[in-house]
């Protein structure tokens, strides 16, 4: 009896023990893509507000780095233009200039400094070479304000 009572209590704390060794290893990925056939997603964050616009940079763990750049504050879709939403992406010595797409701010809360949205855009570096960047998104980015 006492052999199965102790059995019993040895069981229980190593079920407490493994219980409280369990970590939670979720990673939330704030700023992603597809580009080209490949998935970029951002290690490092920069999104900044200058007045009315928006400059979200972010760099991969390879330093591939993607500027969104959006000439508003306010929830709504941004038709690629210079007067109101431009995209680069910087692979290495290649760096690719959009030249068409689109980008909607879903969410900005300008008390709490945090945008969320989506785009995608099509690029071509000086020397024509396209590049599509679709399945884009940004969540939660909490941004700083710079004059």
């Amino acid at each position: 009896m006492k052999k199965r009572v102790l059995l019993i209590g040895l069981a229980a704390m190593t079920v407490l023990f493994m219980q409280a060794c369990k970590k939670e290893n979720t990673v939330t990925v704030k700023f992603k893509a597809t580009v080209g056939n490949e998935q970029w997603t951002s290690v490092i964050n920069s999104p900044v507000k200058y007045k009315e616009k928006f400059v979200i940079t972010g760099t991969s763990a390879t330093g591939k780095v993607m500027m969104l750049t959006v000439m508003g504050d306010t929830a709504g879709t941004y038709l690629y233009s210079p007067l109101s939403f431009i995209a680069t992406y910087k692979d290495g010595a290649k760096e690719y200039i959009g030249v068409s797409g689109s980008l909607t701010l879903t969410s900005v809360n300008l008390s709490a400094k945090r945008i969320s949205g989506h785009f995608y855009f099509t690029a071509t570096t000086t020397s024509l070479e396209t590049l599509e960047v679709k399945n884009g998104e940004f969540s939660d980015l909490q941004y700083i304000e710079s004059n």
